[in-house]
């Protein structure tokens, strides 16, 4: 995302939280910060080169479990608002395009058809 669909989607994450105006679950997702099957010579991004992969897997790990502790003392707050949310714990990924893509389309079942978050076009992401 760029910064800006970022900031769209941190806002409407906001507005539709703080007003509990949801009409469909939040998507909540971490990988555990250890290698799994994303980590491979041949996968797009990395193209064969052992620096990019090790950068991952080492540097992407650290973070990945970091935010991997943010994101569980997160999960419990939609259930205190009562607002459903699904959650998606993964037992390996670090902090990389593949895994993030992945839970990227995992979460598309979230979003409603239009939303508070719908641009002029139908859609922030378009």
């Amino acid at each position: 995302l760029t910064d800006r669909q970022h900031a769209v989607v941190v806002c409407c994450a906001r507005k539709l939280l703080h007003t509990k105006q949801l009409d469909s679950a939040i998507y909540v997702s971490s990988g555990s910060g250890l290698p799994g099957a994303g980590h491979r010579l041949d996968r797009p991004g990395i193209d064969g080169k052992a620096g990019i992969l090790a950068n991952q897997v080492l540097l992407g790990g650290v973070i990945e479990a970091a935010t991997n502790q943010c994101t569980h003392a997160l999960a419990g707050k939609p259930a205190d608002l009562r607002i459903p949310a699904t959650v998606d714990f993964c037992l390996t990924g670090t902090h990389s395009w593949s895994y993030w893509q992945d839970d990227l389309h995992k979460s598309w079942r979230c979003w409603p058809p239009r939303s508070a978050c719908n641009g002029p076009h139908g859609g922030a992401f378009r």
